[in-house]
């Protein structure tokens, strides 16, 4: 049946390798394991996934027209396919500069909002309660979100020291997070875009 590669953000700048372990554990980590429990719905991620055009729940057609209105052919495939992530990863380079990063950021987490918002939610607040948990009890704290990350870089085979800034990414998180959904436009691929709502998406020059 349609299945998902899962993918690993490789940081080319400072920003994109301080985003590395939230990107390990909310998006390797949810690819990986979505799906996995009956009645919850997969994740498909777009650079690697593979299907027939008879696995998609309203046929062809219904996907062509979501894709033609939309911004994410990850969310959209996920809204049409029952799909399941293969055990096998494939690393992406992500940023090469401050301002790219801080865009697919804003991208994402817009993603989310829009096909996710349940979830979205639910990081927003996670990302709220480790960041209060690091500054009232810093050792505690930062020994635990080390150690998720440590654990969740060990699950994909990742070998990369930047397990160790969870806790500066967590620490930002909150701002950051309160940045992005305070957004209204993101720049991608060199042009504006302007998601109102699931199909209400206006593009603009940048």
């Amino acid at each position: 049946g349609p299945t998902t590669e899962v993918p690993v953000f490789v940081g080319r700048d400072p920003l994109a390798r301080l985003f590395e372990p939230a990107y390990v554990i909310g998006g390797t980590l949810a690819v990986s394991t979505s799906g996995a429990v009956p009645g919850a719905p997969g994740i498909a991620w777009g650079g690697a996934v593979i299907f027939d055009r008879g696995d998609l729940r309203d046929g062809e057609a219904a996907l062509l027209r979501d894709l033609r209105r939309t911004v994410s052919d990850d969310g959209t495939l996920s809204d049409h396919l029952d799909v399941r992530a293969v055990d096998r990863t494939r690393e992406v380079s992500a940023g090469g500069s401050l301002r790219g990063s801080l865009e697919r950021f804003v991208r994402f987490l817009t993603i989310t909002r829009y096909h996710a918002p349940v979830a979205t939610a639910f990081n927003v607040l996670l990302g709220v309660v480790l960041a209060a948990l690091c500054l009232l009890a810093p050792v505690a704290g930062v020994a635990l979100v080390t150690a998720l990350a440590d654990l969740a870089y060990a699950r994909f085979g990742i070998r990369r020291a930047t397990f160790l800034l969870a806790a500066p990414g967590v620490l930002l998180a909150p701002p950051l997070l309160a940045y992005a959904l305070a957004r209204r436009t993101f720049v991608w691929g060199g042009r504006r875009y302007r998601w109102r709502s699931m199909f209400d998406v206006a593009v603009e020059p940048v």
